[in-house]
């Protein structure tokens, strides 16, 4: 059977960066610079579009586009922690697989493009990452991922079980 469906999306990817003030690790790679400076030049030169990284560990989506959308930095004084928040934009597009998928995993965009982040972050040795809204304990440096959907686009026809 033949549906119409929307086949691209776009989604802003935050990045959260903390790390402890008094534990201002000096950076192995950036001179004059700290562990939290480091880990913010890796998270960005991960998710540059030219390397479509995140598409290695997604099933049904294919990011096809991926800019920054800005950086914000601050002290927390609380916490004595430095926190860097990352944005981007990113355009998502489902795959064929999609067509044929349990919808329920498909349009699950939040969890799946988290994943696909975190996944890729470890995997590149990025330390302590954490989903937004997953209940685990925050250590005093972590790396928190989320996901916000924005809208769809491009209607296509779908061929899907009946």
């Amino acid at each position: 059977m033949q549906i119409a469906e929307y086949n691209f999306y776009h989604a802003t990817l935050s990045i959260t960066l903390a790390t402890q003030i008094p534990e201002a690790a000096p950076s192995n790679v950036l001179p004059a610079a700290t562990l939290h400076e480091e880990y913010s030049a890796q998270v960005r030169a991960l998710l540059r579009e030219y390397k479509r990284g995140l598409n290695a560990y997604l099933t049904y989506y294919d990011v096809v586009k991926i800019h920054p959308a800005g950086t914000s930095r601050d002290v927390d004084k609380e916490f004595n922690q430095e926190v860097t928040r990352i944005s981007f934009v990113l355009g998502v597009s489902l795959t064929a697989a999609a067509q044929i998928a349990d919808e329920r995993l498909v349009f699950a965009f939040e969890r799946n493009l988290e994943k696909a982040v975190r996944d890729l972050f470890r995997a590149n040795g990025l330390p302590d990452l954490t989903i937004a809204g997953d209940g685990e304990t925050l250590g005093e440096s972590f790396i928190q991922i989320q996901i916000s959907m924005g809208s769809a686009s491009d209607i296509a026809l779908w061929n899907v079980a009946g």
